[in-house]
Protein backbone atom coordinates (compact mmCIF):
# COMPACT_ATOMS: atom_id res chain seq x y z
CA UNK A 1 0.00 0.00 0.00
CA UNK A 2 1.28 3.48 -0.83
CA UNK A 3 2.64 5.72 1.88
CA UNK A 4 0.11 7.63 3.93
CA UNK A 5 -1.33 10.80 2.42
CA UNK A 6 0.46 13.80 3.89
CA UNK A 7 -1.51 15.43 6.68
CA UNK A 8 -0.83 18.91 5.32
CA UNK A 9 -3.54 18.27 2.72
CA UNK A 10 -6.22 19.01 5.31
CA UNK A 11 -5.92 22.65 4.35
CA UNK A 12 -6.43 22.00 0.67
CA UNK A 13 -8.93 19.19 0.24
CA UNK A 14 -12.05 21.32 0.69
CA UNK A 15 -11.19 23.31 -2.42
CA UNK A 16 -11.59 20.20 -4.55
CA UNK A 17 -15.03 19.33 -3.15
CA UNK A 18 -16.75 22.62 -3.88
CA UNK A 19 -19.47 22.64 -6.54
CA UNK A 20 -18.79 25.86 -8.42
CA UNK A 21 -20.86 27.52 -11.10
CA UNK A 22 -19.96 31.19 -11.37
CA UNK A 23 -17.26 32.25 -13.80
CA UNK A 24 -13.86 32.61 -12.16
CA UNK A 25 -14.77 30.73 -8.97
CA UNK A 26 -12.77 27.66 -9.97
CA UNK A 27 -9.68 29.79 -10.59
CA UNK A 28 -10.16 31.53 -7.25
CA UNK A 29 -10.50 28.22 -5.42
CA UNK A 30 -7.40 26.88 -7.15
CA UNK A 31 -5.57 30.01 -6.04
CA UNK A 32 -6.58 29.43 -2.42
CA UNK A 33 -5.58 25.77 -2.69
CA UNK A 34 -2.18 26.63 -4.15
CA UNK A 35 -1.58 29.42 -1.64
CA UNK A 36 -2.34 27.34 1.45
CA UNK A 37 -0.59 24.22 0.21
CA UNK A 38 2.51 26.20 -0.83
CA UNK A 39 2.63 28.05 2.49
CA UNK A 40 2.54 24.84 4.53
CA UNK A 41 5.13 23.06 2.37
CA UNK A 42 7.46 26.08 2.36
CA UNK A 43 7.25 26.27 6.15
CA UNK A 44 8.07 22.58 6.57
CA UNK A 45 11.01 22.72 4.17
CA UNK A 46 14.51 22.96 5.56
CA UNK A 47 15.84 25.48 4.84
CA UNK A 48 12.51 27.27 4.80
CA UNK A 49 11.38 28.70 1.48
CA UNK A 50 10.31 32.34 1.31
CA UNK A 51 7.14 33.06 -0.65
CA UNK A 52 6.20 36.56 -1.75
CA UNK A 53 3.55 38.08 0.52
CA UNK A 54 3.21 34.96 2.73
CA UNK A 55 3.85 34.78 6.47
CA UNK A 56 3.54 31.54 8.45
CA UNK A 57 3.27 31.47 12.23
CA UNK A 58 4.27 27.94 13.25
CA UNK A 59 3.72 25.85 16.35
CA UNK A 60 5.44 22.64 17.41
CA UNK A 61 3.38 20.49 15.08
CA UNK A 62 3.00 19.75 11.39
CA UNK A 63 0.36 22.42 10.89
CA UNK A 64 0.87 26.15 11.48
CA UNK A 65 -1.11 28.28 13.86
CA UNK A 66 -1.68 30.92 11.20
CA UNK A 67 -0.95 31.71 7.54
CA UNK A 68 -1.19 35.31 6.36
CA UNK A 69 -1.36 36.49 2.74
CA UNK A 70 -0.73 40.15 1.86
CA UNK A 71 -0.94 40.98 -1.85
CA UNK A 72 0.59 37.58 -2.51
CA UNK A 73 0.94 36.81 -6.22
CA UNK A 74 0.48 33.05 -6.76
CA UNK A 75 2.39 33.24 -10.05
CA UNK A 76 5.63 33.89 -8.10
CA UNK A 77 5.51 30.68 -6.08
CA UNK A 78 6.89 28.33 -8.74
CA UNK A 79 10.05 30.42 -9.14
CA UNK A 80 10.51 30.51 -5.36
CA UNK A 81 10.37 26.73 -5.15
CA UNK A 82 12.71 26.44 -8.15
CA UNK A 83 15.24 28.85 -6.62
CA UNK A 84 15.13 27.87 -2.95
CA UNK A 85 13.78 24.33 -3.02
CA UNK A 86 16.28 22.25 -4.99
CA UNK A 87 17.98 20.91 -1.86
CA UNK A 88 15.08 21.25 0.56
CA UNK A 89 14.11 18.45 2.90
CA UNK A 90 11.28 18.33 5.43
CA UNK A 91 11.57 18.99 9.14
CA UNK A 92 10.55 16.22 11.50
CA UNK A 93 8.73 17.25 14.67
CA UNK A 94 8.80 14.86 17.57
CA UNK A 95 9.07 11.68 15.50
CA UNK A 96 10.51 10.93 12.11
CA UNK A 97 7.84 12.10 9.70
CA UNK A 98 10.05 12.97 6.75
CA UNK A 99 8.95 9.89 4.79
CA UNK A 100 5.34 11.05 4.90
CA UNK A 101 6.18 14.03 2.73
CA UNK A 102 8.14 12.28 0.03
CA UNK A 103 5.03 12.33 -2.15
CA UNK A 104 4.98 16.12 -1.92
CA UNK A 105 8.47 17.24 -2.87
CA UNK A 106 9.14 20.86 -3.68
CA UNK A 107 9.87 19.79 -7.25
CA UNK A 108 6.44 18.18 -7.64
CA UNK A 109 4.75 21.22 -6.16
CA UNK A 110 6.67 23.49 -8.51
CA UNK A 111 5.44 21.48 -11.50
CA UNK A 112 1.87 21.71 -10.23
CA UNK A 113 2.15 25.48 -9.89
CA UNK A 114 3.69 25.82 -13.34
CA UNK A 115 0.82 23.82 -14.84
CA UNK A 116 -1.55 26.66 -13.87
CA UNK A 117 0.16 28.88 -16.49
CA UNK A 118 -0.36 31.98 -14.36
CA UNK A 119 1.12 35.33 -15.28
CA UNK A 120 2.02 38.15 -12.90
CA UNK A 121 -1.15 39.68 -11.49
CA UNK A 122 -3.47 36.83 -12.52
CA UNK A 123 -4.28 35.61 -8.99
CA UNK A 124 -3.58 37.70 -5.87
CA UNK A 125 -4.32 36.52 -2.31
CA UNK A 126 -5.10 38.63 0.76
CA UNK A 127 -6.30 37.13 4.02
CA UNK A 128 -5.54 34.40 6.50
CA UNK A 129 -5.94 30.83 7.67
CA UNK A 130 -5.84 30.50 11.44
CA UNK A 131 -6.43 27.89 14.07
CA UNK A 132 -9.34 28.96 16.25
CA UNK A 133 -9.78 25.80 18.29
CA UNK A 134 -8.06 22.46 18.57
CA UNK A 135 -5.45 20.22 20.04
CA UNK A 136 -2.19 21.30 18.42
CA UNK A 137 -0.28 18.40 19.96
CA UNK A 138 -2.61 15.91 18.29
CA UNK A 139 -0.58 16.08 15.09
CA UNK A 140 2.81 16.51 16.74
CA UNK A 141 3.78 12.85 16.86
CA UNK A 142 2.07 11.72 13.67
CA UNK A 143 1.77 8.84 12.82
CA UNK A 144 2.14 7.60 16.40
CA UNK A 145 -0.96 9.37 17.66
CA UNK A 146 -4.37 8.79 19.14
CA UNK A 147 -6.44 9.37 16.02
CA UNK A 148 -9.58 10.07 18.00
CA UNK A 149 -7.77 12.95 19.72
CA UNK A 150 -7.56 14.93 16.48
CA UNK A 151 -10.16 17.67 16.74
CA UNK A 152 -9.25 21.05 15.28
CA UNK A 153 -11.01 23.98 13.67
CA UNK A 154 -9.51 26.51 11.28
CA UNK A 155 -10.99 29.77 10.05
CA UNK A 156 -10.29 30.65 6.42
CA UNK A 157 -10.94 34.13 5.11
CA UNK A 158 -9.18 34.98 1.85
CA UNK A 159 -9.88 37.59 -0.82
CA UNK A 160 -8.82 36.56 -4.33
CA UNK A 161 -8.31 39.25 -6.94
CA UNK A 162 -6.38 39.61 -10.17
CA UNK A 163 -6.76 39.52 -13.93
CA UNK A 164 -8.27 36.01 -13.88
CA UNK A 165 -10.71 36.78 -11.07
CA UNK A 166 -12.41 39.84 -12.52
CA UNK A 167 -14.13 41.70 -9.65
CA UNK A 168 -12.67 39.36 -7.06
CA UNK A 169 -13.94 36.70 -4.69
CA UNK A 170 -14.04 36.50 -0.91
CA UNK A 171 -13.77 32.89 0.24
CA UNK A 172 -14.71 32.12 3.83
CA UNK A 173 -15.30 28.96 5.82
CA UNK A 174 -14.53 27.03 8.96
CA UNK A 175 -12.54 23.88 8.28
CA UNK A 176 -13.20 21.16 10.87
CA UNK A 177 -10.69 18.30 11.14
CA UNK A 178 -11.65 15.26 13.21
CA UNK A 179 -9.97 11.91 13.60
CA UNK A 180 -11.58 8.55 14.27
CA UNK A 181 -10.74 4.90 14.70
CA UNK A 182 -9.28 3.11 11.72
CA UNK A 183 -6.68 5.82 11.03
CA UNK A 184 -9.12 8.12 9.26
CA UNK A 185 -9.56 11.88 9.30
CA UNK A 186 -12.79 13.61 8.28
CA UNK A 187 -12.55 17.15 6.95
CA UNK A 188 -15.67 19.28 6.77
CA UNK A 189 -15.95 22.80 5.35
CA UNK A 190 -18.68 24.47 7.40
CA UNK A 191 -20.39 27.68 6.33
CA UNK A 192 -18.41 27.86 3.12
CA UNK A 193 -19.22 31.10 1.32
CA UNK A 194 -17.97 32.71 -1.86
CA UNK A 195 -18.86 36.40 -1.95
CA UNK A 196 -21.30 35.66 0.87
CA UNK A 197 -23.08 33.01 -1.20
CA UNK A 198 -23.28 29.61 0.47
CA UNK A 199 -21.58 26.85 -1.53
CA UNK A 200 -22.37 23.15 -1.33
CA UNK A 201 -19.66 20.77 -0.14
CA UNK A 202 -19.35 17.19 0.98
CA UNK A 203 -17.16 16.00 3.88
CA UNK A 204 -13.85 14.51 2.78
CA UNK A 205 -12.48 11.38 4.50
CA UNK A 206 -8.76 10.64 4.34
CA UNK A 207 -7.72 7.07 5.12
CA UNK A 208 -4.12 6.60 6.18
CA UNK A 209 -2.19 3.39 5.63
CA UNK A 210 -0.26 1.67 8.42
Amino acid sequence: MRKAIAFIMVFAVFCCSVLTAASGVETAMEGVHDGIFSAVVSNLAKPQIALQGVTVIPVDSLLPRMISFVRSDVSTYADSFAFFGNDATYRATGSSVVQLFQLFSTEELRRQLESRNLKAGDVILDGSVRMVDGNESSVRFFPFIDWEAIDSRYEISIMVTGAKCQNGFIIECELVVRGSRGRTVTITAENLKVNNEIMETEPVVLAFSH
